[in-house]
């Protein structure tokens, strides 16, 4: 076994959890993009609909970022991203 290259269960899962841990990281900061959007559009009188069809993402989906919105009255896009992408 050539030891220099080779690399254990362990650490093959080390490397993943990080990579996971910077996925989520990504994850989270779209979606509080996300979340800053539905908020801009929302605040213009939107409708859901309306701003799925021009972000081009599901109806379910700013229906969830809108209810969320309305249960942090700080209007906080990385709460509501934590708990859309983690919850």
């Amino acid at each position: 076994r050539d030891l220099v290259r080779s690399r254990g269960l362990g650490d093959v899962y080390k490397r993943q959890g990080l990579n996971t841990a910077a996925e989520t990281g990504a994850r989270l900061e779209e979606m509080a993009e996300l979340v800053r959007q539905v908020m801009a559009l929302s605040g213009h009188g939107n409708t859901a609909d309306q701003i799925a069809g021009a972000l081009g993402v599901e109806r379910k989906l700013v229906q969830d970022i809108m209810v969320c919105l309305q249960a942090f009255p700080e209007d906080n896009p990385v709460a509501v991203a934590r708990l859309i992408v983690l919850g």
